[in-house]
């Protein structure tokens, strides 16, 4: 493998500003956490431990790519359920950012919208009415449902119960697991007759792990949001979807 590469490969580490210190010449203790791939999830968090001399939180894991890593430690980090490390190593491939960069930039895109500021609160999404078109259900619960989509025009149409800031104040959020690659769907109307509001179209992989999904919700003008639209699958095909929550600040 490091045949394959010419330039000088020297482990590299991301430091917050302010933390510029060099760890292996610390003796104090550090939070560092690892996120990286299948290939690192076994062996590299123990090599870390050995060359520091201080534990380190290993979140490298099979699936999905780097931004869903980056996705999944960040869910905990806006809702203020862990702090921030001080140190994230972040241990890919360089070719990896140039083969599949949508693995990175559509997860983590939504991140960077709804970063920053004080930390949200989770809470269910409030719901009038849910209904299903063109979906067959097989499996329902409180927390998920499981099911398939008999085309790429079945959806999940959530009726709030009370209108929702369209000012990007509000942010939806949900566990999608699909089947194959496809093309998730999401739009919420602020008008029954135009149909205006917003929308987000991102790809997705398929996976044994489920999806992160976090869709700040802005609409034209701010203007207040009844409903959300869900189409989970671009295509025929099963899913599962967990029951969507609101964060807000």
């Amino acid at each position: 493998l490091e045949e394959r590469f010419s330039v000088d490969r020297r482990m590299i580490l991301a430091y917050p500003p302010g933390k510029t210190r060099v760890l292996t010449g610390s003796k104090r203790p550090e939070a560092i956490t690892l996120l990286g791939t299948s290939f690192s999830a076994s062996k590299s968090a123990s090599m870390l431990i050995g060359l520091l001399g201080r534990q380190v939180e290993n979140r490298a894991k099979a699936g999905h790519g780097g931004g869903y890593r980056m996705v999944d430690l960040c869910r905990k980090l806006l809702l203020a359920e862990r702090p921030f490390p001080e140190v994230l190593v972040w241990e890919f491939p360089e070719e990896f950012l140039y083969q599949t960069p949508a693995y990175f930039s559509e997860p983590v895109s939504s991140i960077v919208q709804v970063a920053g500021g004080s930390p949200y609160t989770s809470r269910p999404l409030p719901l009038k009415n849910r209904k299903l078109r063109r979906i067959r259900v097989s499996k329902e619960n409180r927390r998920s449902l499981s099911g398939t989509a008999a085309s790429r025009r079945s959806e999940l149409i959530y009726t709030l119960s009370e209108p929702l800031p369209g000012d990007g104040s509000a942010v939806l959020a949900f566990r999608l697991l699909i089947s194959k690659k496809t093309d998730l769907h999401t739009r919420w109307n602020t008008d029954k007759k135009t149909g205006s509001g917003g929308s987000q179209v991102r790809t997705l992989r398929n996976s044994n792990l489920p999806h992160q999904i976090i869709v700040p919700l802005v609409s034209d003008d701010g203007r207040p949001i009844h409903r959300i639209h869900v189409r989970p699958i671009a295509s025929a095909g099963r899913f599962q979807i967990w029951a969507p929550e609101l964060w807000e600040r």
